[in-house]
Parts: structure tokens; sequence; C-alpha cells
């Protein structure tokens, strides 16, 4: 479930915008300032996306997207303003400051969940590829670009870890026989700490790989080596469903 930070000072804005998201299957986390806001983000990388309100005491929406814009793991979340003020000075500052989109309050919720849908949509998505072979590694990564995937690359579980923290990652391919820690064990542990996040084990054994023993790991199945291009962009878009049609 996609979990949305809503962060305005006034607690009936707060239920109402939290109701409006739960009946349309997300999962909003809140808080009243924004200095409870930034705790959020720091403690909780499964974050997609910030809905925010422009004027709340001590600090503003504004300084929120500073704080954004200073962190290279959050600097690709999209963050929606919303206020009662909607005039056209408003919106362009709030553009500018690097809001992707805003609402006007009150609003209906089909408008709300149209912008949601709109903002965690807009980007390409993003594919953590974890392969110590570097060869198979360009080869993966060229592939799934030409797509139109955002793809980002490193050779251990232990960098794949801390990429998850860095990046916003939509799925990961992680290879069997990672040196150190293996991407079974990855996979288990992206699962634990990651839930949203699907995993596909790369294996050159296919036949010691079902798609019943990738999900006793904690993955969503696998792709084997020799590459078949069709296949490996498929299984990358039946898990990725959310994903903008444009790209595909």
């Amino acid at each position: 479930m996609t979990r949305i930070l809503v962060v305005d000072d006034d607690p009936v804005t707060l239920r109402i915008i939290h109701k409006m998201l739960r009946e349309h299957n997300y999962e909003p986390i809140t808080a009243s300032t924004v200095k409870g806001a930034l705790k959020i983000l720091d403690e909780d990388p499964t974050i997609s996306l910030i809905i925010s309100d422009i004027e709340m005491p001590k600090a503003d929406a504004y300084d929120l997207l500073r704080h954004r814009d200073q962190s290279r793991r959050l600097q690709s979340l999209p963050v929606i303003f919303c206020s009662s003020h909607g005039d056209h000075e408003t919106l362009l500052k709030s553009l500018k400051a690097g809001a992707c989109d805003f609402i006007v309050k009150p609003f209906q919720a089909e408008t709300l969940v149209a912008k949601v849908r709109k903002a965690l949509y807009h980007g390409k998505p993003s594919v953590l590829i974890v392969e110590d072979e570097e060869t198979v590694r360009r080869y993966l990564k060229q592939i799934i670009e030409i797509e139109g995937f955002e793809v980002h690359t490193c050779e251990t579980a232990e960098q794949g870890l801390l990429a998850l923290t860095s990046f916003k990652i939509d799925l990961v391919l992680a290879d069997v026989g990672l040196p150190e820690i293996t991407g079974k064990t990855l996979a288990a542990q992206i699962k634990k700490m990651h839930q949203n996040i699907p995993v596909f084990l790369i294996t050159g054994i296919p036949d010691d790989m079902t798609r019943e023993m990738s999900l006793a790991y904690g993955a969503v199945g696998y792709i084997s080596k020799p590459f078949q291009n069709t296949i490996i962009i498929e299984q990358l878009r039946n898990i990725l469903k959310t994903a903008p049609t444009t790209l595909f």
C-alpha cells in the first residue's frame, strides 16, 4: 500500500484527507508540523508522496521543500501543496519552489486522488540492478533503459540496501550468487525492510529456481540467463502495473 505523508496544522483537514486517501487504498501518515513531518521523512524511507498545507506556524511548506532538496534520497519525492488561497501568484510560487501540483481547499476526494495518481506516476519507474558481473550489469541496464525505465546499478547486496535508502526504487533485480550476502538473503531483507518493493532474482541455473522457491526467499519471481529481453520487460511491466502507460 502506497504511503503518503500529509502535513497540516488543522486537525479537521488532516482527518478529511486521511479518510479520502484510506478510501482509495492509500496509507496516509499525518503530521501537524513541518518539524514532525521531517522526523517522519528521516525515519521512514517508504513515503512515496507528500501533501502539505502551505501556511503553518513556525515553518511552512517551503521549508519542507528546502529540506527535501538538500537530501539526495528525498529529492525525487513529489510534493503537492494545498491552500485555501487559489490565486495565480500562490500557484506560480508553489510550482517554482518545486511542488509538482497544487490543490485548493476545500476539494472533493476525486480531485485529490486524481492529483495523487498524477504525482505518483508522472516519472519513470525506477529499477535497481544488483549484479556483481559488470558485463551482465551493463547489458541489463541497457535493455531496461531502452524501455523507458530509470535504472540504478550496484555490485553487492550491501550497496543495494544503501541504494534503497538513497533513491526511490520501484523494483529490484538481484543476482542469486552475489558475494558475501547472496541475492536470496538480500530479497528476504528487502521484504522485511521495504515490503512495497518487489524483487526478481537473477539465476544462471533456471532448473534450480522456481517461482515457488523465489517466493520462499521473499522475491516475486526470477529471470534466467541467457536473458530474453522481451520476457524480462514483460515481467517488469506486469509487476509495475501502476507505471505510466505512455512508457509502454
